[in-house]
């Protein structure tokens, strides 16, 4: 369904093999840290190679099937397209600190952008789509809600250094977790991810971002 600029596509397998292995990868195997920006993989490279690694090699069938299979009217015409931009989020995160929407188990509020450029020159990139998708678990999950605020940088730029106004509900979408789901919407949209409440034994929440690029990110 969408909901203006907002869209969410279920089942985006059709054969979960290549989601279900890679959420055991990131979760159970040897792999298990975050794959973390920038991880970008340029357009004219998404093919198969045996040189490259298995986690490597699934993160390019998830950019396929995502962008080039079942979201490419997105992108059609955009000659400007660069690449893809991949990491996953692996939640509840002990890490996390407390003091921002999100919290603990959760993730904080922030927006998706080049978090090179932001460190070194104070500069706000972001990508043509923001984008999260569900691999894992498959059931048993409780929290873990999507949070997008659809004011866009004007909220961003209000709340981006400490609390959020909740009480502002007008303009919050709420995303619930769901596996084999992806959620893509503006990249100026600032969001965040609710606590997770519950997990089957030994399982995360597992995101993977593939944000669109339309320019060069990481230097």
């Amino acid at each position: 369904m969408s909901v203006g600029p907002f869209v969410i596509l279920d089942d985006v397998f059709d054969d979960t093999t290549v989601i279900d292995r890679l959420y055991d990868l990131l979760v159970n195997g040897s792999v298990s840290i975050p794959v973390e920006p920038p991880n970008f993989i340029r357009m004219d490279d998404l093919e198969y190679s045996p040189e490259r690694s298995e986690l490597d090699n699934l993160l390019r069938k998830v950019v396929q099937k995502v962008w080039m299979d079942k979201l490419y009217a997105l992108l059609k015409g955009r000659d400007e397209l660069i690449g893809f931009e991949c990491w996953n989020n692996n939640l509840p995160n002990d890490s996390q600190v407390k003091s921002l929407a999100g919290g603990n188990a959760g993730l904080n509020y922030h927006v998706d952008k080049d978090e090179v450029a932001y460190s070194q020159r104070d500069e706000l990139r972001l990508p043509m789509y923001a984008t999260a998708f569900y691999i894992g678990p498959k059931e048993g999950l409780n929290g873990g809600e999507l949070m997008i605020n659809t004011r866009g940088l004007e909220h961003y730029r209000e709340y981006g250094g400490g609390l959020i106004d909740m009480d502002d509900s007008t303009n919050w979408i709420k995303i619930p977790y769901k596996y084999n789901r992806v959620a893509v919407f503006d990249g100026s949209c600032p969001h965040f991810v609710m606590p997770v409440v519950a997990t089957p034994q030994g399982g995360k929440r597992v995101s993977i971002a593939v944000n669109p690029w339309d320019k060069e990110i990481g230097k």
